[in-house]
């Protein structure tokens, strides 16, 4: 009811993000696992307290997510006033080309070529590096300046006719090629310049919805094999699309899970007030300096019940729960429903298709960091997000 309302009102937005998230991770997919008595990790039928806790707590984020993007904000317009005053410098975008310049020859010396054209690679030599700040800098921060460097040029269309402006191109398509990226920066990727091309053309209702529906189920599963191929190994074959038969079952569909598992810890060890919060909050503290900085929520509740795979989700109606319990998770609810109302109301209140404002920038990219914090877990999306807002404050420079 709420993706047919706000596709008949905008385009895209944050709240239709929100709404396909519930949509898919936290009602079709588990529908399907539930009737089929298979869900992705160690829950089962027989947790049915578990599993009836879930989901009044996700209709309790739905009612108060309503509610907090429903309220009208009445210091809005002096907010936004205020932000028209961050717009895209023509200095700062040609700064930031020249940064990407030499990203694309750091790159280029540390993976080589071979290596950032397919994920499996990739994947290996950023292994190899060892799993520390320079690891996260490179694979994160670093291949986000090249993309908000070709935004920006795209939105300012200054000098794009000379060929130089051109290779700013060639680099993105190394640096971040998406058959080389995890995949929710190759959906950030994508998605963000297919909501840049409908915003020009102010077409296609109804369009965004079918990317993501074809994007969720079908892309989504299927791309997980990039994971493990190399340039090599990779076939044809591996994109089967029998595969489909069994991925939401598996743990690509986890997040629904995750979160009948959380009200499974609050139940055993209770909250843990605020403490989970502090890991997303001070990310950019180095676990070498911070011994007792907390891990993901999802790698913390899966090492609790002993599973070997730590690397899970945590729906952020749960990061709420696991923090302060019932009342944190209508806060966070009503929270976000805030932060994405304005973000919306913002962008489409002063954003064109050629628009200087900061927001067309990062407005279609932010549409897919909403939807991976809302699946999570937040250590990840918070930081990420972070990192991909302060790589973009370049464009500023006049």
């Amino acid at each position: 009811m709420f993706i047919i309302k706000e596709q008949r009102e905008r385009i895209y937005s944050l709240n239709l993000m929100h709404w396909f998230f519930i949509l898919a991770f936290l009602s079709f997919a588990p529908f399907i696992q539930y009737i089929s008595g298979k869900f992705p990790l160690w829950l089962s039928g027989e947790d049915e307290f578990s599993i009836c806790c879930a989901n009044l707590l996700i209709l309790t984020w739905i009612v108060f997510y309503q509610l907090g993007y429903s309220i009208k904000k009445s210091r809005a317009d002096r907010l936004f006033s205020s932000l028209n005053r961050f717009k895209i410098g023509k200095k700062g975008v040609y700064i930031s080309i020249y940064l990407s310049f030499i990203i694309f020859i750091g790159f280029l010396f540390v993976f080589g070529v071979k290596n950032l054209l397919i994920r499996g690679a990739y994947r290996e030599v950023l292994i190899s590096i060892r799993y520390n700040p320079l690891m996260i800098i490179i694979d994160k921060f670093f291949r986000f300046i090249p993309l908000l460097s070709l935004v920006g040029l795209i939105l300012l269309k200054e000098r794009w006719t000379e060929k130089r402006e051109w290779r700013i191109l060639l680099i993105n398509l190394f640096v971040n090629n998406p058959l080389a990226s995890a995949r929710y920066w190759a959906g950030t990727i994508i998605l963000g310049f297919v909501v840049m091309l409908l915003r020009r053309l102010n077409r296609g209702k109804g369009c965004l919805s079918a990317i993501l529906l074809i994007g969720i189920f079908v892309i989504f599963p299927l791309s997980s094999v990039l994971r493990y191929r190399t340039v090599e190994t990779i076939s044809l074959s591996d994109f089967r699309l029998s595969q489909l038969r069994t991925a939401y079952t598996s743990p690509h569909f986890d997040a629904y899970e995750m979160c009948a598992h959380t009200v499974q810890y609050v139940e055993k060890e209770g909250i843990t007030w605020g403490k989970q919060l502090l890991g997303p909050l001070l990310f950019w503290i180095p676990r070498a300096l911070w011994a007792g900085k907390p891990v993901g929520t999802g790698g913390m509740v899966a090492d609790y019940f002993s599973y070997p795979q730590i690397n899970l989700s945590c729906p952020l109606p749960f990061e709420g729960y696991i923090n302060f319990g019932v009342i944190g998770l209508v806060v966070f609810a009503s929270l976000i429903g805030i932060l994405f109302s304005l973000l919306d109301e913002y962008h489409w209140r002063v954003s064109t298709a050629a628009s200087s404002e900061v927001i067309s920038a990062y407005y279609p990219f932010l549409l897919v960091f909403g939807f991976f914090a809302m699946r999570g877990d937040l250590m990840s999306s918070f930081s990420y997000t972070v990192m991909f807002i302060a790589a973009g404050l370049v464009l500023l420079l006049k």
